[in-house]
């Protein structure tokens, strides 16, 4: 390696990882790595699919500026697949280091430590044991590519991973071993298994034809403008058709307030009244048989039964001795001043007839209640 690679520490104490074997001439020329450990990382895993070749860096900055905690962030972006792998620290660190070293920050190339682990087998969970770093360092491969990166303050037990792997699950979709893998050493040594996206050449430019491609790309992008700005007018139109019919059902709502409050007062006087009528107590069977006594009595009848339903009444009337006269008997009860409809039902057992009758109220009125029970035989 011609470059010298250092650990980056907060402390100031950066581990001398790699000397450079290249000319000491050529020092400030070449730079140094630095490589910042995973612990002072945040990792974030981006579903690259469907997204094109060309908008994959716009993409991962896009993402950066919207997901990032940091307010000014450093990223290394790697990709695998549709998958971006992104590595994020805070941008002091390259600052703070570039003054201990005398370098301008442009000459100081720094990587996330998780790009220079890899395990031997291509697949499966690790977990690592990295220098500078207290926690251990959990990498997930398949086919030889990254899956997921994670990290932990100290060796997690049973019920730390279990609960860390469900949370991964429900949130990425990736499985995790139900068991945690053996910690094993590792040196952050090796060749960097990947490029970072952000830094590397724009992929147009290498590409034939790459001046039809951007005016093709600069043509496409003031269509979507003028298609945006389209929308954007037919939008503010519906929401002002949608305000104005807001405002005209208001003001039919206004207009049928009053309609509504008096068909309220209209129903409540109604409720009134039919309890009012609840509490007006009807007339006992014996007042009723002293009103038809002398009537039943000059016909030369008796009451056998009497039935009072409301403002209705019921009797069967039968012959003291011999026969009753049926219109005598009726054109008799019609007389009686307090009843109203008489009405003769049927015939009843023992030459008797059954005969049904409103009541009058005091006042010499029709009561109100429903006539259809008085027509029921």
């Amino acid at each position: 390696m011609l470059r010298s690679c250092y650990l980056f520490d907060e402390q100031g104490n950066d581990l001398p990882l790699v000397e450079g074997k290249g000319p000491s001439a050529l020092g400030n020329t070449l730079g140094v790595v630095l490589v910042v450990p995973r612990s002072l990382c945040l990792y974030l895993r981006l579903d690259a699919r469907g997204i094109p070749l060309l908008r994959l860096r716009s993409y991962a900055r896009l993402q950066l500026l919207a997901r990032s905690p940091l307010v000014q962030p450093d990223a290394f972006v790697a990709r695998q697949g549709d998958t971006l792998h992104l590595w994020l620290w805070d941008r002091a660190f390259v600052q703070s280091f570039a003054r201990r070293q005398g370098l301008p920050a442009s000459r100081i190339e720094v990587l996330p430590s998780s790009v220079l682990t890899k395990p031997a087998s291509p697949d499966g969970a690790t977990l690592l044991k990295t220098p500078g770093s207290a926690g251990v360092h959990a990498q997930l491969w398949q086919a030889g590519r990254l899956l997921h990166d994670g990290w932990f303050e100290k060796t997690p037990d049973a019920l730390e991973w279990q609960a860390w792997r469900d949370d991964i699950e429900r949130q990425e979709g990736i499985q995790w071993p139900e068991t945690p893998p053996l910690e094993q050493s590792s040196d952050v040594l090796g060749h960097r298994w990947a490029r970072n996206l952000l830094r590397e050449r724009a992929l147009g430019a290498t590409l034939p034809g790459a001046s039809v491609a951007r005016m093709a790309l600069g043509g496409a992008t003031l269509a979507t403008l003028g298609y945006g700005v389209a929308l954007q007018a037919q939008l503010y139109l519906y929401k002002a058709r949608i305000e104005e019919v807001q405002h005209a059902q208001t003001e039919v709502s206004a207009r049928l307030r009053p309609i509504e409050e008096a068909r309220q007062a209209a129903l409540e006087a109604q409720q009134w009244v039919t309890r009012a009528e609840r509490l007006v107590q009807q007339p006992s069977a014996t007042a009723l048989l002293e009103r038809i006594g002398s009537t039943v009595t000059d016909q030369g009848a008796v009451v056998r039964d009497l039935d009072v339903q409301g403002d209705v009444m019921r009797a069967t009337l039968a012959p003291a001795a011999g026969e009753l006269s049926l219109p005598d008997l009726t054109a008799a009860l019609t007389q009686v001043g307090e009843f109203d409809d008489v009405r003769f039902i049927d015939a009843a057992p023992g030459k008797g007839f059954r005969f049904a009758w409103r009541l009058r109220d005091r006042d010499g009125s029709a009561r109100l209640a429903p006539r259809a029970g008085s027509e029921r035989s």
